[in-house]
């Protein structure tokens, strides 16, 4: 038995070299101090169990096998530099294994080899030996499926979508809930009462960020989205005060965006009914709005530079929610052997970095200190198009849609909130982390631990929609047919790390989607049906449909202007390819009888 336990001691020959010289039969039998030394410190080795260490999955381990290779020891360093055992495991292996251990990992005896990461791992995969490390529950910690030893619950997680998993899993386990990716725990906040309740109620608890693996490597955790601390409210309060300067919220930013909307426009009829992939002109208009507010010009949809900046920008947040990147988040030593993406992501964010400063110190050189201009999000378009554009031509017409319209098209506008709720862009929103220990909803949860609120829940919350998972506009539309706000919208997650350019982002998709709507009739190709469009959404920092494409048909008003005997006005037509639409009829006789000629300017303003 000595025999067997002494493998998982380490310098236990050098321990009990007293003892093993005083059974030599070259020498006489004498028990000095330095043998009962021996004796004791040997007993103590082979009698108390060493507590075992939690693995760090970042950090290199060390493994221990002595000559025979009938037990090893997986050794990690704690704290002080002590190497401290982890795991231990024992069995008898083939000739195969055999081979594979001393040819491989013991290239000296009696000098146990450092293993890579990579090679400890493939090695116990290969060898398949209890492995166990426990993932220990505090009794008042939430619930949550059976991890498994090193996966965690990985496998029960859909790679691409895990809001998904995530949705069926609160309804087994509640509104709050563990998961393990890997070995690291993670609590999930469900359903719309219970992720404001932690976003706001409890704001500075859950009030702090989680950067991944990633974003940290990128060199990206330290700005107003992934920092914490003194600095990222520092960052934060000067942003929102910057961000109001630049025009947020005042007819400043309203005409950038309007005149960006005509630039769109003027693109999309160059294609002259033909199907095209309206998403690259989408996202080059959204940046150039942030660039007119911060660099006080916009660029053209054709510059190289601004081209491959916003295409490569796309790329790297497509590449953030890859289930590649997702893996090296979770096992940073595995991640690095297989995951390319990573190292394309930091080459990507790097080169924005190159290309800003450069502009910056572009702008400082011909610095107009009375010139102040600066932001963006994304919106898909949706169905019910008639009824859209029937209000728009009803209210306004053919003069530009304004900022100030938006409370005088409730159906407009539901449509718009509708679609940013069953769009879901941001289904798991930016992770969180506790700053403290908390104990919420009777659930302990301790400092440091991330957290998901899981936004995607509140989108869908049955408790809250008629119809969660269904287009329906009526959601944001009282009995009367005005426009209804909702707790539960909050697609821009709520508390301290709201979005701080939500109001921007409103104000773009308003003006985007009424103009756009107001100008286009959208359908998809020629030979395509509205239910064969493949919109699957695909995931990615934020989850968008697979590139497609729409047709965009230009659409043009006709005024014809009547004065009979006892009645004038003006009829609005719509022409639309091989057909003619009548939408408005307006009649105004004693404005006309009374001021004939300034009726006659107001049909000019209005065509």
């Amino acid at each position: 038995m000595v025999g067997y336990y002494r493998t998982f001691r380490r310098n236990f020959s050098s321990v009990v070299r007293p003892l093993t010289d005083l059974i030599s039969p070259k020498q006489k039998f004498e028990w000095t101090d330095e043998c009962q030394t021996s004796f004791e410190v040997a007993k103590s080795l082979l009698c108390h169990t060493p507590v075992l260490a939690a693995p760090d999955l970042a950090r290199p381990f060390k493994l221990e096998v002595d000559a025979s290779a009938v037990g090893a020891v997986l050794l990690q360093k704690d704290s002080q530099g002590i190497d401290h055992p982890v795991s231990y495991f024992s069995r008898k292996f083939t000739e195969h294994q055999w081979q594979l251990v001393v040819g491989a990992l013991a290239p000296s005896i009696g000098q146990p080899p450092l293993l890579s990461t990579r090679e400890v791992f493939l090695l116990l995969i290969y060898l398949y030996p209890p492995f166990m490390f426990s993932f220990q529950q505090h009794k008042a910690e939430p619930p949550g499926p059976r991890p498994l030893p090193l996966l965690g619950n990985l496998l029960q997680l859909d790679a691409k979508r895990p809001d998904k998993t995530f949705l069926q899993l609160s309804k087994k386990y509640g509104s709050v809930f563990t998961v393990h990716m890997g070995s690291k725990k993670v609590v999930v906040l469900a359903g719309y009462k219970t992720v404001k309740e932690a976003l706001v109620n409890y704001k500075d608890e859950f009030g702090e960020r989680d950067p991944p693996r990633a974003i940290k490597d990128a060199n990206l955790h330290h700005g107003v989205i992934f920092g914490n601390g003194d600095s990222w409210k520092e960052m934060r309060r000067f942003a929102l005060m910057n961000l109001k300067d630049f025009g947020m919220g005042k007819r400043s930013c309203e005409d950038k965006i309007i005149e960006e909307i005509h630039h769109i426009i003027e693109e999309f009829k160059k294609f002259k009914g033909e199907a095209f992939d309206m998403s690259k002109v989408m996202n080059y208009a959204l940046c150039n709005i942030i660039c007119s507010m911060i660099y006080g010009s916009r660029f053209q949809y054709d510059a190289a530079d601004f081209v491959n900046i916003v295409n490569q920008t796309t790329r790297g947040n497509f590449l953030l929610g890859s289930p590649g990147v997702q893996l090296y988040n979770i096992f940073p030593w595995i991640g690095k052997l297989f995951c390319s993406a990573q190292k394309e992501i930091s080459s990507i964010y790097a080169a924005n970095k190159r290309h800003h400063r450069k502009l910056l110190n572009s702008l400082k050189e011909n610095l107009n200190p009375q010139m102040c201009s600066s932001i963006a999000e994304a919106f898909m378009l949706v169905q019910q198009q008639r009824e859209v554009q029937e209000e728009l031509n009803r209210v306004i017409g053919g003069r530009q849609v304004q900022g100030e319209d938006r409370q005088k098209l409730p159906f407009t506008n539901a449509v718009i909130h509708e679609t940013q709720r069953l769009a879901n862009v941001v289904p798991l929103s930016l992770f969180h982390r506790t700053s403290q220990d908390v104990t919420f909803q009777g659930h302990f949860i301790k400092k440091g631990t991330t957290v998901i609120p899981l936004l995607a829940s509140v989108l869908y919350d049955e408790s809250e929609w008629e119809k969660p998972n269904s287009f329906h506009p009526a959601h944001f539309l009282d009995k009367d047919g005005r426009f209804l706000k909702r707790d539960a919208f909050m697609p821009f997650s709520a508390g301290l790390r709201m979005c701080p350019g939500e109001n921007l982002a409103r104000m773009e998709l308003f003006l985007f989607f009424a103009t756009l709507l107001q100008r286009f009739r959208f359908s998809p190709p020629p030979g395509v049906s509205e239910e064969e469009l493949d919109l699957t959404r695909q995931g990615g920092f934020a989850v968008h449909p697979l590139p497609h494409k729409l047709r965009a048909i230009f659409l043009t008003y006709d005024f014809h202007i009547y004065d009979s005997i006892s009645d004038i006005g003006v009829q609005v037509c719509r022409q639309e390819e091989d057909h003619r639409d009548i939408y408005n009829v307006i009649r105004a006789p004693s404005v006309a009888s009374s001021d004939p000629d300034g009726f006659y300017a107001n049909i000019q303003d209005y065509r």
